[in-house]
């Protein structure tokens, strides 16, 4: 009874560390911290939150080793995980035990002999450091041991953008963003450093080899931040895929963006984007989104075309009474913003029965 007692004040112990921990770390007192994470600690070595915190805090105060020394307790408790391995290498890095660094990346390897991720994690460190070099070995290394030439394929592009090898880097973001599609607003960020000379070349290796719908989705948001919208309209329809719920993610997103941008050219590509949008959706979303594209093309300077849509919407049999409430607004502030004050008063008052009175006073 006495050793079961135990087991459950153990845990309690720690959770009560731990919440003192935090409180202290918030408040600024790295050293009292610190202190109270490895009591956290002490309790349960495994206990990720309290390691991630003992990092933060030992390393406000110089401390690296303490956490090295943490971070090792911890994988005797679970060699695998890969959180642990990377605190330690971190704090080994920092410290510039490299020798130290190097057998505990070679044990992390042993552990998984197939898996990139030690590879990864380390060229990441050594980019952080400005070795790029010898995060280009390492990949090179882990290529060849894995068998896998893609392999740490967003580490490799981050060196070939830092050594100006653009079109080489274009070719291994899309690599990584095939591989990983999450690293896709990572690969559009990272390129949009590429020299304007040079641009040409990068959507051409973008948009050709494997996987052109991928590469033409990161050229797609490249043009766009080089503010050249109807390229970027043009490159994205290329690539859009087939199932509805991408299909739709991906227009919208495009219409957000070129939104923003300035332009009327940006605002009539935005309006085409939404249209298409719309074609992919159904009930109230679809006409939503093409009030929002009568908008857009109004904003362009499209106004046929904003009417077209935002009449085909007011008329619908089966739309919300909401949506064609909007859109018969919109109709009478498209004609006002013409300047076509006699068609917006006809407007308005032939709609002012079925307008809200706060849309009669706007």
């Amino acid at each position: 009874v006495c050793g079961a007692a135990a087991l459950l004040v153990a845990p309690a112990r720690g959770q009560e560390a731990l919440m003192r921990a935090m409180d202290l770390e918030q408040q600024g007192r790295a050293a009292e911290a610190a202190e109270a994470y490895r009591a956290a600690l002490l309790a349960a070595p495994a206990n990720l939150a309290a390691l991630l915190g003992a990092e933060r805090s030992y390393a406000e105060i110089g401390r690296r080793d303490s956490t090295a020394a943490l971070a090792r307790r911890a994988l005797a408790v679970d060699s695998l995980n890969r959180t642990f391995h990377v605190v330690l290498l971190r704090s080994l890095r920092a410290l510039r035990a490299d020798s130290l660094a190097t057998a505990a990346f070679e044990r992390w390897v042993a552990l998984v002999p197939r898996d990139p991720a030690p590879y990864r994690e380390l060229a990441r460190l050594l980019l952080a450091e400005g070795r790029d070099s010898q995060a280009r070995g390492l990949v090179l290394r882990a290529r060849t041991r894995l068998g896998d030439p893609g392999a740490a394929a967003a580490e490799m592009a981050q060196v070939e953008m830092r050594e100006a090898f653009f079109v080489r880097a274009a070719e291994e973001w899309r690599t990584a963003v095939v591989r990983e599609p999450e690293l896709a607003d990572a690969a559009a960020y990272s390129l949009q450093a590429v020299l304007p000379d040079e641009r040409e070349g990068v959507l051409r290796a973008l948009a050709s080899g494997p996987s052109t719908a991928v590469g033409r989705q990161i050229g797609a948001e490249l043009l766009l931040g080089w503010n050249e919208p109807r390229r970027s309209w043009a490159m994205l329809r290329l690539s859009l895929p087939d199932a509805e719920v991408g299909r739709a993610a991906m227009l919208q997103r495009f219409a957000q963006r070129a939104g923003r941008l300035d332009g009327r050219e940006a605002q009539r590509v935005a309006a085409e984007a939404l249209e298409a949008l719309a074609a992919a959706q159904r009930g109230p979303d679809a006409e939503r989104s093409r009030i929002e594209s009568a908008r857009a093309y109004a904003a362009a300077g499209d106004g046929a075309a904003a009417r077209r849509l935002l009449r085909a919407v007011a008329a619908a049999p089966d739309a919300s009474s909401s949506v064609v409430i909007a859109a018969r607004a919109t109709l009478i502030d498209l004609a006002a913003g013409e300047g076509d004050a006699e068609e917006a008063a006809r407007l308005l008052d032939a709609e002012r029965a079925r307008l809200p009175t706060r849309e009669v006073l706007r």
